[in-house]
């Protein structure tokens, strides 16, 4: 449309409408409505009624798009002028009230930590209106706040009248409201692509135990006026963590290390004990490095590492860290990974051959980026030939699977392609944003190039490093496709045939699980003396196969035999279900996992659980109420930290290999 004419009502024919099209809130001193307002250019109208000896009516405000193509979805956002540009309390502004820092060493009032309120509209691609409403505003990022472009983050809050934003912003997520949302530029690679960390944060999804930032491109426009692409992302705070991990977010320890160590909630006492203890203590010995295990995530941790050192972040490990835990005894450190635009040719310690894993592991690096206090957890990590091995190892499964090059560049065509038609907008209104080579897409042929490229020297790197002499081709099978499963990196290989690149000299640890029904009956190609763990050390191309049969002795698994999710008062004996093994055979329960409807929710068994043939045995939410009120029941274990719901749940069983065993769904009526 050209236009759009709209007429402003109120049920009060005696009151006042007063309106503004620039943002800021209408009021009595504002333009008085007296017919049909004609909009010929996107703008914001807000209006209100205003009644002599009344309170004024709430502020209504609606967006009128003229001639806007873009394909991608759409925030509006709207606020008085003087919030973002006013000099003495504007966001936006050097202007005259501000501090100095990040990357500034004079005074800017966008370095603040100021917020603003602002009316949100959130569009989806089909151009639906799913979210309006009153928020907070601040500008965000550390030193790309000093680029023309900011990147903005926005919160709601009970001030404003709704404490999240209701609306499903990731498809593959399960959160569907949100207490805080960044809105981001893509910082220091504003110059380049526009999409380069989110991007890499989508390579992640699915492949690796990270907690990562989901990202969405999206268009903002601020009082009606066009602003360029912004990256609709998770903030990585205490909220993301109640959200994605069903942790209470007044219970938790998180910790930002960017050149020193911040708390940003809880305290750091865990923190410096798990660090003091890594820096004392021997790891190569097995009991330092299993307790280390119960201190922190350690397969996350690889995990985390791996994608650092892959990804090639020069901005990083004396920057950008935050790791967090639940406050319980059994709370585990893990780490989120962010602000990557260094990553994947962002920068000259970014680029496909740069040696990342020598960045990580020295130990007398700069102040910037790897000081030796940076490197120290990973340098003692590597000590232990478990961790290394594992390490060395899951790298280059990623290297086949997560990185895989043909994988990486379907991965940057789908999200190039997604802002394709938008960068040119967007170039016209930040001149200097995607110029830092000659054209866009020979900034995006940048990351094609690390994706083909990076294999062949991070390999390299390693393999140097580690004396570990090249790589050889494993084969892992399955016979006939069927029966059972392999676990080898910390997950579960799903086919039938299993063929990638890794490292020789370092053993490969597999470890097979048959299905129900089936039994394992033994290795081809490597020697295990009938046992479903196997070890392989590749000095040239090798072919390992599991081989299930079916087990005609086969009952049952253990299933959930009884559930208490209700105590009466006189017998509170806490929430506690019973096990039941059917089998004609003991089954050896260790790392097993019960969970209730929450995936956040779950229990480990520990190490060395075993239950006998025709037994019980009885998991408990508090093992200490349990025994008073069934001192005579002796096979019982504990204590899991949730609880099960009077309204009914749905609570599983799962297997050491993640594999589902029993599951059940319990109401709170007849039949129960």
């Amino acid at each position: 449309n050209t236009a759009a004419t709209t007429q402003i009502v109120s049920p009060s024919t005696t009151a006042e409408i007063h309106y503004t099209t620039d943002g800021s809130r209408p009021d009595k001193n504002s333009e008085l409505y007296i017919g049909p307002v004609t909009v010929d250019s996107t703008s914001v109208l807000k209006a209100v009624a205003v009644k002599k000896g009344h309170l004024n009516s709430e502020i209504v405000s609606c967006t009128y798009f003229i001639n806007e193509p873009t394909e991608l979805p759409v925030f509006s956002l709207s606020t008085d002028p003087q919030n973002f540009f006013d000099d003495r309390i504007g966001i936006y502004v050097e202007g005259t009230n501000g501090i100095a820092g990040l990357c500034s060493d004079t005074p800017k009032n966008w370095n603040q930590d100021w917020e603003r309120p602002v009316n949100i509209e959130f569009y989806d691609a089909e151009r639906n209106l799913v979210l309006k409403q009153d928020a907070g505003i601040k500008i965000s990022g550390g030193c790309s706040r000093i680029y023309p472009q900011k990147s903005l983050a926005i919160w709601a809050r009970n001030d404003y009248g709704n404490e999240f934003f209701n609306y499903k912003f990731f498809e593959d997520r399960e959160v569907d409201k949100y207490k805080s949302l960044v809105l981001r530029t893509s910082a220091q690679d504003w110059w380049r692509t526009m999409f380069r960390d989110g991007m890499i944060h989508t390579l992640f999804r699915g492949f690796m135990d990270i907690d990562y930032q989901d990202y969405k491109p999206s268009v903002v426009f601020l009082n009606g006026e066009y602003w360029g692409i912004h990256n609709i992302r998770e903030k990585l705070n205490e909220h993301y963590i109640e959200s994605i991990f069903k942790v209470d977010r007044d219970n938790i320890d998180l910790i930002e290390i960017s050149k020193e160590v911040r708390v940003k909630e809880g305290d750091n006492q865990a923190y410096n004990y798990l660090i003091n203890f890594i820096s004392d203590n021997n790891l190569s010995l097995p009991e330092n490095y299993e307790y280390v295990k119960t201190l922190m995530d350690v397969d996350e941790y690889i995990d985390y590492i791996i994608a650092e050192i892959y990804v090639g972040n020069g901005d990083w490990p004396g920057n950008n860290i935050k790791a967090w835990r639940r406050k319980s005894p059994a709370g585990k450190f893990r780490w989120m990974i962010f602000d990557l635009d260094f990553g994947f040719g962002g920068n000259s310690r970014g680029w496909y051959d740069y040696n990342s894993l020598a960045q990580a592991t020295d130990p007398n690096g700069p102040n910037w980026p790897n000081p030796p206090w940076s490197t120290l957890m990973l340098r003692k990590m590597l000590t232990n030939d478990s961790f290394k091995n594992e390490f060395i190892q899951r790298f280059a499964y990623h290297v086949n699977t997560t990185f895989n090059p043909d994988r990486v560049l379907k991965v940057i065509e789908s999200l190039q392609n997604r802002i394709a038609a938008e960068i040119p907008r967007h170039k016209e209104r930040w001149e200097k944003s995607v110029s830092y080579t000659g054209t866009w897409d020979e900034g995006v042929d940048i990351m094609r190039e690390f994706a083909r490229l990076r294999p062949q020297y991070v390999k390299k790197h390693f393999s140097d490093k580690f004396n570990l002499g090249g790589t050889a081709k494993l084969t892992v099978k399955i016979k006939d496709g069927k029966g059972g499963y392999i676990k080898a990196f910390d997950r579960i290989l799903t086919d039938s045939i299993f063929t990638g690149e890794f490292f020789k000299k370092a053993p490969i640890s597999l470890e097979a699980k048959a299905k129900p029904g089936y039994r394992f009956k033994g290795w081809t190609g490597v020697p295990s003396n009938g046992s479903n763990k196997a070890e392989v050390i590749l000095n040239y191309d090798y072919t390992v196969i599991a081989n299930f049969v079916v087990d005609t002795s086969f009952a049952n698994s253990p299933i959930i035999n009884e559930i208490n999710y209700n105590s009466s008062p006189q017998l509170d004996a806490e929430d506690w279900v019973e096990i039941y093994n059917p089998a004609e055979t003991p089954v050896d329960m260790s790392g097993w996992i019960f969970k209730d409807s929450v995936d956040a929710h779950e229990f480990r068994f520990q190490d060395n659980t075993v239950l006998p043939s025709d037994s019980y045995l009885v998991l408990c939410r508090d093992t200490s109420a349990f025994k008073v009120f069934y001192p005579h029941v002796q096979d019982y274990t504990g204590n899991f930290d949730f609880g099960l719901s009077n309204g009914g749940e749905y609570i599983r069983l799962y297997d050491n290999f993640g594999l589902p065993v029993d599951s059940v769904l319990y109401s709170d009526q007849a039949p129960w």
